[in-house]
């Protein structure tokens, strides 16, 4: 059984920037896949982001999004609060517990959405815990192995350019993206070079190209910094 690593999300002021590295590990660390990507969409505004046991997560993440699917017709296509998503994602981690507990097949997921259900819409993170517990973010967050790392250079990059969340364009906080999930593979050997990208704003979900990503990876490497 492979296990994937280091997911985060980052929100900014014109909604969310989510990112994983691309590597799958068995328990013994062997490479199974440097390439494997661990986003899935769940509607047009929502995507789930999992670490963990993908033969797990993924089956996971397609029931979450029929369930939705169907909570929407429910509420005859009255876009859905996030923190209802949120829970519905949760209650599936907890039915997941006995697995878990037994065998160690543990699913860690992040929830990034853009809330069209609110007054002033914007884009909100959930970490899903192992638990059950729905802990919306108001910053950032990650899951896996990496996680510890990633969280400490987001959190230490913003302060250093003296930045909400809510002052963060969309191209920084996909730097910003690229450089936690960078030192992330630096520090954690299930990490992978290999990053995949997707933004969800008030249009919906967009995935950020190969060629983007490298060039945040570029300005890294040239000492560039998130702009202040």
């Amino acid at each position: 059984l492979f296990h994937g690593t280091t997911d985060l999300s980052i929100l900014c002021k014109d909604g969310v920037v989510v990112a994983t590295d691309g590597r799958a590990t068995s328990p013994d660390m062997h490479i199974g896949d440097e390439h494997f990507d661990k986003m899935r969409s769940l509607d047009s505004h929502s995507l789930i982001a999992i670490a963990g046991v993908p033969g797990i997560g993924l089956p996971m993440a397609k029931l979450i999004r029929a369930r939705l699917m169907f909570e929407a017709m429910d509420h005859e296509n009255i876009h859905l609060p996030a923190e209802t998503k949120a829970n519905i994602i949760a209650e599936s981690v907890r039915n997941n517990m006995g697995l878990m507990l037994v065998h160690k097949l543990v699913v860690h997921p992040i929830l990034a959405t853009f809330d069209l259900s609110e007054p002033k819409p914007c884009g909100k993170v959930f970490n899903i815990w192992l638990d059950g517990v729905a802990q919306r973010c108001s910053r950032h967050t990650s899951c896996g192995s990496g996680s510890q790392t990633a969280d400490i250079v987001m959190e230490l990059m913003l302060d250093i350019i003296k930045k909400e969340p809510d002052e963060l364009s969309l191209k920084e906080a996909q730097h910003l993206a690229v450089l936690a999930l960078r030192y992330a593979h630096k520090k954690d050997a299930a990490t992978g070079e290999k990053v995949f990208m997707r933004t969800i704003t008030k249009e919906g979900i967009s995935l950020v190209s190969e060629e983007e990503i490298n060039g945040f990876t570029e300005k890294i490497i040239r000492g560039e910094v998130v702009s202040c």
